[in-house]
């Protein structure tokens, strides 16, 4: 398969589920990633998995995934930021 065709075929997929705008393949090794970190997989299992060679460009997807925040108490209603 070419990258042409990859490309191809991923944006046809997106567009069948509804993504409004061109999607790269290299969108799906972001969606992977978040989803491992959502997850609880441990941050080098992930780094492994997507094959990045330094850990910063693995970081960002634990740093920003919703599970960090399983088990926090609610925030109090008068909190506004």
């Amino acid at each position: 398969m070419t990258t042409r065709i990859m490309h191809h075929v991923v944006a046809e997929a997106g567009g069948a589920v509804g993504i409004p705008f061109p999607m790269p393949p290299h969108c799906l090794g972001h969606a992977c990633g978040y989803r491992l970190a959502n997850e609880g997989r441990a941050t080098r299992d992930i780094q492994g998995y997507l094959g990045h060679e330094n850990m910063r460009h693995t970081i960002g997807y634990t740093e920003l995934g919703a599970g960090r925040f399983k088990g926090f108490q609610p925030r109090p209603s008068w909190y506004n930021y």
